[in-house]
This record gives structure tokens, sequence and C-alpha cells, in this order.
């Protein structure tokens, strides 16, 4: 095989720049020497050239439409342009080469498995966080719109599974595992990859600023939303002014709080977000600042899909307080402790203080530096070079890629 055609006809600007670009390298690891053509909207393709840099003579970057400044008309307009953009590439390029979409819209999914009964072609599509559909209890919380994609999605995921033509790679063992409690008999999982979500753990050109406080810092990163129990932290807040310990620790959300600002009014929890996305090197600077990362999440809200934000936390070698959940507890019996699960907000309450008051003891220090090698040992796991090898061998088994 000479060719591989990746498209992502879904994202714009800085949305899954971080996949898009590690997935591309880890195609690039799969298939050396064969030439990687990827298609993503202009700005998008900008942010993954600034990661994959511009020595990958492999790896062309191709710009293609998707409605990017009309901000009132954007949804419908996204979903038609993405539809004639898979469509497109879909006739043109399956039969050249292996053809992958890196993201999909569950409406365009559905139309093209509609459209591929009668073209009968084959090409693969990354499953994202639209895999979490699927759980009518998490989907039956959102609001009509994406009600209506889960709905579409899970129609489309029926169909696709069962049919021929159409395999899906799904971003871990972890996820694969709870996804099967959703493959109905006529599914054929021999047509579900599975992948480690790649990361490329790039060096980060950050100025060392002198700590102005001794307190200790912790933040939830990412986009904050009550469905992510993001808003426990004004629970967390309240039970550090209890215990007289707001004056020694700072409390801070790095990312958009969608739905309980108002809740942060008569805290002094910072949030750095005024209804938009926080720029990339703000978010890193930020990032570097913390001591630990606070998760809060449910334990059904990542059964079904990564977390970004997780592997956010590991580009900066940042140790986490979470509540206990198979998400955490998964890569923990893997590599190691890198950070504490409590059961409850009080749990971690009381982890917090733990910390204040032992931070410089030794032992304290020697569990600091455990919690350091077992990062060191998911960011080799999620590396680019990593998930290549274990895809390449996943690629190998698909039937009818006698090239591969």
């Amino acid at each position: 095989m000479s060719s591989i055609y990746v498209v992502d006809p879904l994202w714009t600007g800085v949305k899954h720049v971080g996949f898009d670009s590690a997935f591309l390298v880890v195609l690039k690891g799969c298939f050396p020497g064969d030439t990687i053509h990827f298609f993503a909207e202009s700005s998008h393709l900008n942010d993954v050239r600034k990661i994959i840099g511009e020595e990958n003579n492999d790896i062309i970057l191709n710009s293609i439409y998707l409605p990017f400044q009309n901000k009132k008309f954007k949804i419908p307009l996204l979903y038609g342009v993405s539809l004639i953009q898979s469509v497109f590439a879909m006739v043109r390029y399956s039969k050249k080469g292996l053809l992958v979409f890196s993201g999909m819209n569950p409406f365009v999914l559905l139309a093209l498995h509609l459209l591929n009964i009668f073209l009968g072609r084959k090409f693969l599509v990354v499953a994202h966080g639209e895999l979490s559909f699927l759980n009518k209890r998490v989907s039956d919380r959102l609001n009509l719109h994406y009600r209506m994609e889960a709905a579409a999605f899970r129609a489309a995921w029926r169909r696709s599974v069962a049919s021929r033509g159409i395999y899906f790679i799904v971003l871990g063992e972890f996820i694969y595992r709870s996804l099967l409690a959703y493959v109905t008999e006529n599914s054929k999982t021999d047509k579900i990859i599975v992948m480690e979500h790649p990361y490329v753990f790039r060096d980060l050109a950050l100025i060392d600023q002198e700590r102005t406080s001794r307190k200790l810092n912790l933040a939830i990163v990412g986009l904050a939303t009550r469905s992510k129990n993001a808003d426990k932290i004004v629970g967390l807040w309240t039970l550090l002014k209890a215990k007289s310990l707001t004056g020694l620790v700072n409390l801070s959300i790095i990312g958009k709080v969608s739905d309980f600002k108002q809740d942060l009014t008569d805290t002094d929890i910072k949030h750095y977000s005024h209804g938009a996305f926080i720029e990339q090197d703000a978010y890193d600077r930020l990032i570097d600042e913390q001591d630990y990362i606070l998760f809060f999440y449910p334990n059904d809200s990542y059964m079904l899909t990564a977390s970004g934000a997780f592997l956010d936390c590991l580009l900066h070698r940042k140790p986490i307080i979470a509540i206990r959940n198979d998400f955490f507890g998964y890569y923990m019996d893997k590599v190691g402790e890198f950070g504490y699960l409590a059961d409850d907000v009080k749990g971690m309450a009381e982890f917090i203080l733990e910390l204040v008051l032992n931070h410089n003891k030794s032992e304290m220090i020697e569990r600091r530096i455990e919690q350091q090698h077992a990062i060191n040992r998911l960011r080799s796991y999620f590396s680019p070079e990593q998930v290549a090898r274990s895809l390449s061998m996943e690629l190998k088994k698909i039937a009818n890629f006698p090239e591969i």
C-alpha cells in the first residue's frame, strides 16, 4: 500500500488538534515510507502542523472547506458540508488506499452507512466521545440537539457494526471492554480495532517563574460541566474552608465553566475562561503552575470515551487527586499510583489536609517520586511510537486488506 488517506470532516480550529497530530504520527509509524494525506479545515491544519513539525515529508497536509466563522449557522452548515466532504472522500479515496476518518458526526455516519449499502466501500472511523451516546442514561441528561445526535449515533452504530465495509477504532482496551455491553449478537467485533489514545508529549517552552506563594495549587482542567461532576469543586472548597485550609490552598478551574458558573460566586475559586476556550499557551502555563489536578468524574462518565484532560496532566507530569472510579483504577493497576484516589469529596479534602501538613516529610516526597515514575510509564504507554506498534498489528488482522 502506497497511500493512506486521513480525513477529519468535523473539527475546526484547535478542537481535537492533539488527537489528529498524534494519530498522524502513529500512522507514519505503522506505514514507514508510505505517503499519508491528511485533509482538514485550514486553521485546524495549521495547528496540527505546529505539533508534528515541517520535517514530516511523508505527511501531506491538505486544506478542505468547513464552516468556521459563521457562528449563527455553523452547526447546520457544518453538518451539511461535513456530509459532502465525507461522501467525496469515500468515493474518491476508499479504492485508492486506506481511508480513515479521524472523527465523524453521528448524522454523517448514519448517512455514509446508508450510502455504503450500495457502494460497498471499505474505510475506518475513529470513535471518540460519541460512544458515550450508547449509554441512554448519560445521553438522556443532554439537551435536545445532543439527544438527537445520540439517537442518530445509536442507529448508525447498530447498523454499521453489523454490516460490511465500515471498521471502527476505539481508543483503549478499557473502553473496548465497556463497549462490549452494547454489542449485539449481529455485531462483528472483529471490525472493532483497539488503539490506546495517542498523545504527542511535546517539549513545553514555558518560562520558569518563581513561586510567589507557598500555597498548594489544585485545579480542574478542561471543559467543566455538571455531567463531569466538576461542580463538586464548590463542595470541596466548603470542606477546606471548614478545615481552615483555604488560606493554604488555591483552587482553580482551567477551562470553560459550562453550566455552574453562578455556584462559584461566593467562593474564591479562580476560573480563567469567560464563555470561551482558553488559548493553548495560557492553558499550558496555568496547568504548569499546579501541584495536583482534580477529577470528580462519576464512574460512568469515561467508560466509553477517553479523557483529554487526563492526557494533558501527563504532558505536564502532574499527579491527580480524584474520586475513585474504574477509569483511573484501570490505569493505576497497569502502571502504579500516579496520584490519590478517594471515595468521595470528603476523602479528597482529607488527602489535601495530609498533603498540607506533611508536604516536606520524607515519606510524602518518596510517594511523589513514585508517582512521577508511574506518570513516565503512562507517557510511554500513550506515546505514538508505542501505539503504532499495537495498531499495526491490529490493522493486519482486518480481512481483505492483503496489502498491509
